[in-house]
């Protein structure tokens, strides 16, 4: 694959080509003349800078801005054909992967199931069978790919581009990174899926206008990315946003040999879990079924299901215990949800707000407001596609 040239890349580096590229991408539309002010850069700086960038397509010209007197100034845009970015979503069970331009559009996506017998090579040979399918589209040109984005469960080395720990996957120390380079001859990224998705919020969602916010994901299972002071979270040893275990009760079993982690008690299987048990509990075994998911313990629910009800309830009230544990550490601004168990809303939203009423300092829950993600089930596959994007802009840490 055709990547953007050596000479390029190190001028995207570069910090005048970086404010210039935030200016033009922030105001939709602006003139050189415009950029000038804002940036404290000279006109001249500003033209040829504008030059490079025209002649790298991405950005372009459109049409005349207003006149003070004068010549009308020409408008400098982001060119939205001129490059764009492949994410691939790596859920536990399935991966998203889409082409994505450089304003978090998706221009293409689909999802594909994972197989049960999967090796870490068949994983892979799947993962590049999927891009390349991505790249049989005519419409998007290959050379115009500048950066692969990948969101994996786990532990990861995001600096080097290694899965640490997948356990989802049994993979240890993996080179992804150094897999796709050598592949696709284009950079590639890669996070841990949970801050994949604060990303994503952070760039183009409900995290956008703001510099401390936490990202929670709760499905499969929970995770978290945090910002603070406008920077991603990761830890000293990258293990930062593990919120799904956060202990709340001596009760269920959790994957990781804990007892009582919110994961154990509202990922979505641990709602079923203990939808099931509430039934056998109340003579109702007939209504049990192993295969279900959250949602239809959550349709259930709307249908007034006694013990349906119960369970998303109790999901809202261990979702805001946890939540009102980290806001008396962090003091976020704001705490984003993401994953199919948001979609159970209406019910959880309330239970959740009551218990940080209930449990969080005065002053660390008096603006604090949890919201609905805005990517929705796009977030992740977003998110990956950021982590290219940010590269090229290089201006959001």
């Amino acid at each position: 694959m055709k990547q953007i040239n050596k000479g390029s890349k190190h001028l995207i580096k570069q910090i005048n080509t970086s404010n210039v590229l935030k200016i033009i991408r922030d105001n939709k539309e602006i003139s050189r003349a415009d950029i000038s002010k804002l940036t404290g850069l000279t006109p001249a700086t500003v033209s040829s800078t504008a030059k490079r960038l025209i002649q790298m397509n991405l950005i372009k010209e459109k049409g005349s801005g207003s006149s003070s007197g004068g010549r009308r100034p020409i408008l400098l845009e982001i060119n939205r054909e001129g490059a764009y970015v492949i994410g691939l979503d790596m859920g536990t069970t399935k991966l998203r992967f889409g082409i994505i331009d450089l304003y978090g559009n998706i221009l293409k996506k689909d999802t594909k199931s994972f197989e049960e017998t999967m090796t870490k090579d068949s994983m892979i040979s799947f993962m590049k069978k999927s891009i390349y399918s991505l790249l049989s589209d005519e419409k998007i040109k290959i050379d115009k790919i500048v950066g692969i984005g990948i969101g994996v469960h786990g532990l990861v080395d995001s600096l080097n581009g290694v899965s640490l720990y997948a356990p989802a996957f049994g993979w240890r120390d993996l080179p992804i990174k150094e897999i796709f380079e050598k592949e696709f001859d284009v950079e590639v990224y890669i996070e841990n899926d949970a801050r994949v998705m604060a990303i994503g919020e952070k760039w183009f969602g409900n995290g956008k206008d703001i510099n401390d916010f936490l990202f929670i994901n709760i499905g499969t299972g929970i995770g978290s990315g945090i910002y603070v002071d406008g920077s991603l979270y990761k830890g000293s040893s990258n293990g930062a946003g593990e919120v799904g275990h956060i202990s709340l009760e001596d009760s269920s079993i959790c994957n990781c040999g804990n007892v009582g982690c919110l994961d154990a008690l509202a990922s979505s299987g641990g709602i079923v879990k203990r939808f099931n048990e509430l039934k056998k509990n109340n003579g109702k075994n007939e209504y049990i079924v192993d295969d279900f998911d959250s949602k239809e313990v959550y349709n259930l629910a709307l249908k007034n299901d006694f013990e349906a009800q119960i369970v998303m309830k109790e999901t809202g009230i261990y979702i805001g215990k946890a939540i009102s544990f980290i806001a008396n550490i962090l003091n976020p601004k704001r705490v984003v949800i993401g994953g199919g168990v948001s979609d159970a809303w209406d019910i959880i939203y309330p239970e959740i707000n009551n218990q940080i009423r209930k449990r969080t300092l005065y002053n660390n829950k008096e603006k604090l407001r949890v919201v609905k993600s805005k990517l929705g089930e796009d977030a992740g596959l977003i998110g990956a596609g950021t982590l290219a994007i940010k590269n090229l802009f290089d201006f959001v840490k």
